[in-house]
């Protein structure tokens, strides 16, 4: 059995209350496994700073999030529900994605146009 696109998010007045709190997540989790002989793929875990540019700069040399004593990947963007979420909350990584699908489909759209009438377009 296996669990897909679990996200936790936790939030503090510091970065020290929030540390403590995802430890405590973590943890809870990780002995909920461990008791339930369910493991976590640790390969795709992954966590996300949000902050404004000058907090996650600050921030992110300091930042180590461990869940037992190994260390979980910090990104700079992630996906949910299919959005892309970037570390300050811009629409970027999403918008970039988009344009790129719907290039890539118009592009096939133009190369199949004299093949096709507009109906099936």
């Amino acid at each position: 059995m296996f669990a897909d696109d679990t996200n936790i998010t936790v939030s503090g007045k510091s970065i020290k209350e929030a540390e403590v709190a995802v430890h405590v997540d973590l943890n809870n989790i990780r002995e909920w496994l461990l008791s339930n002989r369910l493991s976590l793929n640790l390969v795709k875990t992954e966590y996300l700073l949000i902050g404004s540019r000058h907090n996650i700069n600050t921030l992110e040399e300091q930042s180590r999030v461990l869940i037992g004593h190994e260390p979980i990947k910090g990104v700079q963007v992630t996906k949910a529900l299919g959005v892309k979420i970037d570390q300050f909350l811009t629409w970027d990584s999403h918008i970039d994605q988009i344009s790129k699908k719907l290039s890539s489909g118009i592009s096939a759209m133009k190369k199949i146009k004299d093949f096709t009438n507009s109906d099936t377009l």
